[in-house]
C-alpha cells in the first residue's frame, strides 16, 4: 500500500471543517452529524471519524477555523499597519465570511458558555487579536483617549456586535461604522507607525499569554 499523502489529508480536513461551518449556519449547532457533514463534503462518513474524535471536537474546530481565518487576514503584517488598517481588514474579512460566517458565530455563543475547552480556545484567539490591536494603538497614537487595552477590547466587541446584527439586517453598513469606532482612539494615527513605541506585537502577545496562564 502506498504512503499517505499529507496534503490530501489536509485538504480533506479542510473540506470537512468548511462543510461543518455550512451545516451549522443552515441547521444550527444540533444539526451537525457525521452523516450530514460527510454528505456535504462528498466524503465517506468513516473519514470524519478518522480526522476528528467527536462531533463536539468537529464543531469546536470549525468555529476556530472560521475565526482564525478572519483574524489572520486582519493581522497579516500587523507591525506595518495602523489600528485603522487592522480594523478595516477585520471588517472586510468578516463580510467575506458572509451569512454562513455570521450565523456560525451566533450558533457558537451558547455552546461556548458551556464548553470549557471551547471557551478557552476562543478566549485565547480573541486575546491575541486584542493584544495586537492594543500594541498598534500604543505605537500609532501617542495620546489615546483611554487605556489601549480597554480601547482594543471595546473595538473588538463592537465588531463582534456588528457581525451579529448582520443576521437580522444583512444591509447593515459595517464599513460605515469604522469611523465612529476609530474616533475612540483620539487623533488620527501617524502615517509611519513606529513599532518601537511602547510594546511591539510579540511583546504584547507574550504578555497576554502570560496573564492567561
Amino acid at each position: 500500500m502506498g504512503s499517505r499523502n499529507p496534503q490530501d489529508g489536509a485538504a480533506t480536513r479542510e473540506r470537512l471543517l468548511q462543510a461543518t461551518i455550512d451545516v451549522i449556519a443552515e441547521r444550527g449547532w444540533g444539526g451537525v452529524s457525521t452523516r450530514v457533514v460527510a454528505e456535504r463534503a462528498g466524503i465517506n462518513p468513516g473519514v470524519v471519524h478518522y480526522h476528528f474524535d467527536s462531533i463536539d471536537e468537529l464543531r469546536r474546530l470549525a468555529v476556530l477555523h472560521a475565526l482564525s481565518a478572519l483574524f489572520n487576514a486582519a493581522l497579516t503584517s500587523s507591525r506595518d499597519r495602523t489600528p485603522r488598517q487592522i480594523v478595516e481588514a477585520t471588517a472586510r474579512a468578516a463580510l467575506e465570511l458572509g451569512t454562513s460566517g455570521t450565523l456560525l458565530l451566533f450558533e457558537a455563543m451558547p455552546p461556548t458558555a458551556r464548553d470549557p475547552q471551547m471557551r478557552e480556545d476562543l478566549a485565547d484567539l480573541l486575546g491575541r487579536y486584542r493584544a495586537t490591536l492594543a500594541a498598534r494603538i500604543r505605537a500609532c497614537h501617542p495620546e489615546p483617549l483611554g487605556d489601549p487595552d480597554v480601547l482594543a477590547e471595546v473595538i473588538a466587541a463592537a465588531l463582534d456586535g456588528l457581525l451579529l446584527h448582520l443576521i437580522a439586517d444583512p444591509d447593515l453598513d459595517v464599513a460605515g461604522h469604522i469611523e465612529p469606532l476609530l474616533a475612540l482612539l483620539g487623533p488620527e494615527a501617524i502615517d509611519e507607525p513606529k513599532a518601537t513605541r511602547a510594546m511591539d506585537e510579540p511583546a504584547a502577545i507574550q504578555a497576554h499569554e502570560g496573564s492567561a496562564r
